[in-house]
């Protein structure tokens, strides 16, 4: 794949937690640990990027971060 094709993956990773949870989240939510990291590696995806080093380890990482986001907030009430 290439960048552009990675980015529009890391975008559909995105649109599917934002549509998942909304965008309302309690501060306690957004200081969880879980999400602190998703939210690092859509920052890390976006720099990679931009320097054209945006890979399927990076990807796969970001989805894992946003299924556990996910479990997160159907388990906990986030708004």
């Amino acid at each position: 794949m290439n960048q552009n094709e990675l980015l529009a993956e890391v975008s559909a990773i995105k649109r599917r937690v934002r549509d998942t949870i909304g965008i309302d989240l309690n501060h306690e939510f957004r200081s969880s640990q879980v999400y602190q990291a998703y939210t690092g590696l859509c920052g890390e995806a976006q720099m990679a990027h931009e320097d054209d080093q945006l890979d399927d380890q990076l990807i796969t990482m970001l989805e894992e971060y946003a299924d556990k986001v996910i479990a997160l907030c159907q388990k906990e009430s986030v708004r």
